[in-house]
């Protein structure tokens, strides 16, 4: 008996602890949002998706549309650009893969915009304010025959890829699953270790679905 109630006050403990931990998460996500241009982040680390074909080159990059990715906060001076090519015959100029893809706020004249995920072409630094100018490009050079860039500074860097998967709609799949086996459990069963798995995978799916949900970003 005396064991039973130990175990039962271990896993409420437990229980409670994780409650925490996902709320901390949750107010984490809401709190950054506002002031990293709208893409919520927790512990430096934000999971998005792109919604355009802009990085989509089966061939060099696996970021086409619908693709999930994970950024990170990073320090702009360790970003890598790619290679600058030149050919020898027409003197056309381009740019290997070879450079960091990063996730970036882009403005307009007037100040609006929107987060961008392209790879990293070029970057300068300015010796008067210490800071870094990027130069981006996206791999799909199909659709951008001009070789449109896009230029800006490091302030509206939000962040490295440093993950990405194939397929958006995968990424839901886990977080379904979770839920699902969750709530199975907490309708079929009322002991205390069933319970507590239970709700430890209907928190986690709730948690992974609304990251994936709330993480739509242009690329």
């Amino acid at each position: 008996m005396k064991k039973r109630k130990w175990l039962s006050y271990t896993i409420d403990g437990i229980l409670v602890a994780l409650i925490a931990f996902f709320g901390y998460i949750q107010i984490s996500m809401m709190a950054t949002k506002s002031s990293n241009f709208g893409v919520p982040m927790a512990f430096g680390s934000s999971f998005l998706y792109v919604s355009t074909e802009s990085m989509d080159n089966p061939e060099k990059s696996s970021l086409g549309k619908g693709s999930g990715i994970i950024i990170q906060k990073v320090d702009p001076a360790s970003l890598k650009v790619s290679n600058r090519l030149e050919d020898p015959e027409t003197g056309k100029i381009d740019y290997d893969f070879a450079g960091d893809i990063v996730t970036f706020y882009l403005t307009f004249p007037g100040g609006a915009g929107y987060p961008d995920t392209h790879r990293l072409i070029d970057k300068q630094l300015d010796p008067e304010t210490g800071k870094y100018t990027f130069r981006t490009l996206g791999d799909n050079r199909k659709d951008n025959p001009t070789m449109a860039t896009e230029t800006w500074t490091e302030d509206k860097l939000i962040g490295k890829v440093v993950y990405d998967s194939k397929g958006f709609e995968k990424s839901m799949i886990p977080s379904l699953a979770m839920l699902m086996a969750g709530y199975v459990l907490l309708f079929f069963f009322r002991s205390t270790v069933p319970v507590f798995i239970g709700s430890l995978l209907m928190m986690s799916g709730y948690l992974t679905g609304m990251s994936v949900f709330g993480a739509k970003i242009r690329d």
